[in-house]
């Protein structure tokens, strides 16, 4: 449950260090723990500069004109020097209009340093069913502090729930995926509707696999089916137990022998019918 209060980079790391596993039997627990990460997620202090054409307040923004800019800087009290990774965060950010168009807000980055970064992304609005989550990513900067500035080409109202800036400390992440042993899987072979890998573990883990999760799969390790999971949000994954296993995905058409007994009943179904039709025809002439 409080998976899904998480904001994209919290998931992004989250899924680079386990799985999360969705088990539509399992019991709605809603007393789980919070989920703490271990990675260095600094959420940065931000405040909003408007101006006579950008009017600011609590979660929305109205603007007078089109194609009007407004400010976002950020600071936080931070030692470190290094550079992080840069997000800028927009939570359910939607113009409001009786159209279905589509907005691209134009953003400019620029550091403390004064270098510059420029970005721009699609956002739906709030007729549209689609989500208005974005988090751009301006690379490794030095975030410290900085500003940006958001360029709106619709003249009208902006909401939104959440508008952070985050700096993403990388170095334990490569740190970790440098020291991690990499010769688990091997004889990886592909062929139509069949993967089929070998696997040596230390221990019991959970292994994914880097396509979506489709109830047509059947996993089988050692020759014996095993119950397949959807992880991380759209892909497939299974438990492994430690030593040596042989595992191999099949691949099915989910209903479709039902599908082809179906059809079969009813193209026999029409050709009765269709003798019934021409017998009775007869009947009467």
């Amino acid at each position: 449950n409080n998976f899904e209060n998480l904001n994209p980079i919290e998931k992004q790391e989250l899924f680079l260090d386990t799985a999360v596993i969705y088990d539509e039997k399992s019991e709605d627990n809603t007393d789980e723990p919070e989920l703490k990460l271990n990675s260095k997620i600094l959420c940065k202090n931000v405040s909003f500069v408007g101006n006579d054409d950008v009017k600011i307040e609590e979660n929305k923004i109205t603007t007078r004109k089109k194609n009007t800019t407004f400010e976002i800087d950020f600071s936080c009290d931070e030692d470190s020097d290094s550079k992080k990774e840069l997000y800028l965060l927009f939570k359910n950010f939607y113009y409001t209009t009786d159209s279905y168009e589509q907005f691209k807000p134009q953003i400019r980055f620029v550091s403390s340093s004064g270098k510059e970064e420029s970005f721009s992304f699609g956002m739906t609005n709030a007729n549209d069913s689609m989500g208005h989550n974005r988090m751009p990513c301006f690379g490794l900067q030095e975030c410290k502090s900085g500003k940006f500035f958001v360029t709106l080409e619709n003249k009208g109202v902006y909401e939104f729930d959440e508008i952070s800036v985050f700096a993403l400390d990388i170095s334990e992440r490569d740190e970790k995926f440098n020291s991690r042993d990499t010769d688990e899987i091997s004889s990886l072979a592909f062929s139509e509707n069949k993967i089929s890998l070998e696997t040596s573990l230390n221990e019991k883990q959970f292994v994914r696999f880097s396509m979506p999760y489709s109830k047509g799969w059947k996993i089988f390790i050692d020759g014996k089916e095993t119950k397949s999971y959807r992880c991380d949000i759209a892909f497939i994954g299974t438990f492994v137990d430690a030593g040596n296993h042989s595992v191999v995905l099949k691949y099915s058409t989910p209903f479709l022998a039902a599908g082809v007994v179906s059809s079969f009943i009813g193209l026999i179904a029409l050709v009765a019918l269709c003798f019934y039709l021409k017998s009775r025809k007869k009947e009467n002439e």
